[in-house]
């Protein structure tokens, strides 16, 4: 159970006990008003794909048909 000054004793299985102090300092609204307009700054330069995924097809020709076939396959009816 926890206790008014933030601590709490925890049981542990098969056996022991685990003593936690949280002790928090501050405020979540500390630093900002809730009037204040939030300002975007402009990146400096181009981002340049950051963050995308990359795919490519693999794809190959099917015996001397030569008819694509993608090496993705959907199987069942």
């Amino acid at each position: 159970m926890w206790d008014v000054q933030g601590k709490l004793l925890v049981d542990l299985e098969p056996e022991g006990k685990v003593f936690v102090v949280i002790d928090l300092s501050g405020s979540s609204s500390e630093g900002s008003s809730e009037n204040e307009e939030r300002v975007f700054r402009q990146r400096l330069g181009p981002r340049k794909r950051q963050g995308a995924v990359r795919r490519r097809v693999h794809q190959g020709r099917l015996r001397k048909t030569g008819l694509p076939v993608s090496s993705l396959h959907l199987c069942g009816p």
